[in-house]
C-alpha cells in the first residue's frame, strides 16, 4: 500500500473525529465508531466507491456519484447493520437538498437515530 493512501482505519477515525466534534460533549465513542463503520461499509458496498473517497465532506451525489435510487440500498444496509428502523418519508431517494447530502451529514443523522 502506498504510504500516502489512507487506511480504512484512518478514514473511519477522521469521520469519527468530525462526528465527535459535531455532536459535542454528549458524544458516545462506542456508538460513534459503530455508526461510522456502518456508514463507511454501506457507502462502499452500495456505491462501489474506494475507501479513500469516503471522507466527511464528500457529497453523496457529486463526489461519490450516488444516484437518487441508491438511497434505498444505503438505508437498507444501515438498518440491517445497525438494527434500527428509519422513519419512512414519502420516499427514500437521495436528493441534493437533503440534509444528509454529505458523508458527515448522513453519519450525524444515523448517530442521532441510534442514540435516540
Amino acid at each position: 500500500m502506498d504510504r500516502r493512501t489512507p487506511t480504512i482505519t484512518t478514514i473511519n477515525e477522521n469521520l469519527e473525529r468530525a462526528l465527535s466534534k459535531g455532536i459535542g460533549e454528549n458524544y458516545n465513542p462506542v456508538i460513534g465508531a459503530w455508526v461510522t463503520d456502518a456508514v463507511h461499509n454501506s457507502l462502499e458496498g452500495s456505491l462501489g466507491v474506494r475507501a479513500e473517497e469516503i471522507v466527511p465532506q464528500a457529497t453523496l451525489i457529486k463526489d461519490l456519484r450516488a444516484e437518487s435510487i441508491d438511497g434505498l440500498d444505503i438505508w437498507y444496509r444501515l438498518e440491517k447493520d445497525l438494527d434500527i428502523k428509519f422513519p419512512r418519508p414519502n420516499n427514500m431517494l437521495i436528493t441534493e437538498q437533503d440534509e444528509y447530502q454529505t458523508v458527515l451529514g448522513l453519519t450525524k443523522i444515523i448517530y442521532a437515530i441510534k442514540t435516540s
